[in-house]
């Protein structure tokens, strides 16, 4: 029995640890963190309070507060001294306000240890009045066992805008006309098979420009001349780069079948 008490005690010394890893620390204790406007002190020295505590990576501080007060984190010095958040930089400055524009109600707001190194608290409310008049401390945190899993995420991939095509739409990347090797294949392929349907449907195409020139008989160059006809005005409807293709396409015709041969 003596080795399964063992394991027991063991067990329990594991969980203990775990659960004791972080902490939650209510800012200013009882007192919260508020501020009286009539005499223009905060209700705690919240400077003495975080004196005498240990701060890690993925402790709590709890600011049991109300709208009438901010709370910004910051890592910026200048800006934590300045007591304004007017010129601070999104990277290192945050504000919680839970997103309630109304006085005088109820706020708690969690906030996570994520930085090591120095960390600067502060109300930003009543132009710096708050913060000039005690509303402000700084904390150094430590590594302590390190940040939790569900606070050590990575940052999201930076935004990438998806390249214009020649026509003004943005068309995703690796898309439209972007890859030269292949979409000449594409074109050159489109255009042959419409070639070839064009060409069949339109043994009968008589055209009074097919007649201008007298070499132009027969069926065969009626054909040819009504398959370029219909393929080009259905490469017309697609973009520039596609006519510049088709007019290559057109040239390589013409030297299969001679200069003379086509109309």
């Amino acid at each position: 029995m003596a080795p399964a008490i063992h394991l027991t005690l063991l067990t329990l010394v594991i969980t203990t640890v775990t659960v004791a890893a972080y902490t939650n620390h209510t800012v200013g204790d009882k007192a919260g963190w508020l501020f009286d406007p009539n005499t223009n002190k905060s209700s705690a020295d919240y400077t003495k309070w975080a004196a005498n505590k240990t701060f890690e990576l993925g402790d709590y501080l709890i600011f049991k507060s109300n709208t009438n007060q901010t709370v910004v984190l910051t890592y910026n010095e200048t800006t934590f001294k300045s007591c304004s958040v007017d010129n601070s930089s999104d990277s290192d400055t945050f504000i919680y306000n839970k997103g309630s524009n109304e006085f005088n109600q109820p706020l708690t707001v969690e906030v996570p240890l994520t930085i090591q190194g120095p960390n600067y608290f502060f109300s930003s409310a009543s132009d710096g009045i708050q913060c000039q008049n005690g509303m402000a401390f700084g904390i150094n945190v430590t590594h302590g066992v390190g940040l939790p899993e569900y606070l050590n995420q990575p940052p999201p991939p930076p935004y990438v805008e998806a390249p214009e095509s020649n026509d003004g739409d943005v068309t995703p990347p690796g898309a439209g006309l972007g890859g030269a090797g292949a979409n000449v294949r594409w074109t050159v392929g489109c255009a042959v098979t419409c070639f070839g349907i064009f060409g069949v449907f339109s043994q009968n195409i008589q055209t009074d420009v097919y007649h201008t020139n007298p070499l132009c008989t027969g069926s065969h160059k009626t054909s040819l001349m009504g398959g370029l006809i219909l393929t080009k005005v259905w490469f017309l409807k697609r973009t520039t780069q596609v006519q510049i293709e088709f007019a290559s396409f057109v040239t390589a015709v013409k030297k299969l079948y001679g200069e003379n041969e086509v109309c």
